[in-house]
């Protein structure tokens, strides 16, 4: 089986092609150069953000920093080039996170929340909103990551967050609740965590083309929240006086399952 080509070789190849272009498009329409400046640089944004998930983070870095310089071209509009450097802000504030320079990384997602907010881009301003939570919860600030993600669930009530029928939409609400449940089970408020990442796993059922990655942390978090669950529930009938054999815990944990599966 031959290796796939790396985040990095895929880029060049482009960058190669779309570098032969611009003698030829002088002959064309402004707005197609326009077009192509902005793919390239969100090409390199793609794959940096591509070569730091690898923890290849030297060609992430440069292929990011290669992003910030297309994304200031003159030859885009001020909007555009407002939009790209939002986007960049937030690569990097991921690309930060995975090297655990969490410091670093909310500083970036903090310019990339603000650079939305100006252009009025609700959607990218939630999902910078659920990255903002992950590197706060990194950061030990528990109680702000759960006012993030409670403010991403609140944009998509309100409709401000995309279409509800958007799949990846879906998908970022999965993901919220998810995590929501990861807060509430490190603050051990296990019956809500059950609640919370059983709506993560109904919802990443509706929209698997985006949400198969996760699924398995969906589960893993959803077993850990039944399990912590029918812990807290046995300690309080141990409390109380009311002890359980094995086979008293084992239906106990499976009642607890068909409640919060429902």
């Amino acid at each position: 089986m031959t290796e796939s080509p790396s985040p990095a070789s895929v880029w060049n190849n482009r960058h190669s092609y779309l570098m032969t272009l611009p003698t030829d498009l002088k002959k064309r329409p402004q707005e197609l150069t326009h077009r192509l400046w902005r793919q390239l640089a969100v090409s390199a944004i793609a794959f940096g953000v591509r070569c730091a998930e690898r923890k290849k983070f030297a060609q992430g870095l440069d292929l990011l920093r290669t992003a910030e310089r297309f994304s200031q071209r003159a030859d885009l509009d001020r909007r555009t080039n407002n939009e790209l450097a939002a986007y960049v802000a937030d690569s990097y504030s991921f690309y930060y996170l995975r090297r655990n320079k969490a410091a670093a990384a909310l500083e970036y997602s903090q310019r990339a929340l603000k650079a939305h907010q100006r252009l009025r881009n609700w959607p990218h301003f939630a999902k910078c909103l659920l990255h903002e939570s992950m590197i706060l919860s990194h950061l030990g600030r528990h109680d702000e990551s759960l006012a993030s993600l409670a403010g991403v669930l609140a944009m998509v009530r309100r409709g401000s967050g995309g279409s509800s029928s958007n799949a990846q939409q879906l998908c970022m609400v999965a993901v919220c609740y998810h995590n929501i449940a990861a807060e509430q089970l490190m603050a051990g408020r296990f019956a809500e965590a059950c609640a919370s990442s059983q709506n993560a796993r109904k919802l990443a059922r509706l929209c698997l083309s985006y949400s198969n990655r996760w699924l398995h942390h969906f589960e893993g978090t959803h077993k850990l929240a039944l399990s912590g669950l029918a812990a807290n529930m046995a300690e309080s009938d141990a409390a109380a006086g009311r002890f359980h054999g094995e086979a008293q815990a084992e239906f106990l944990l499976k009642l607890s399952e068909e409640l919060c599966s429902t």
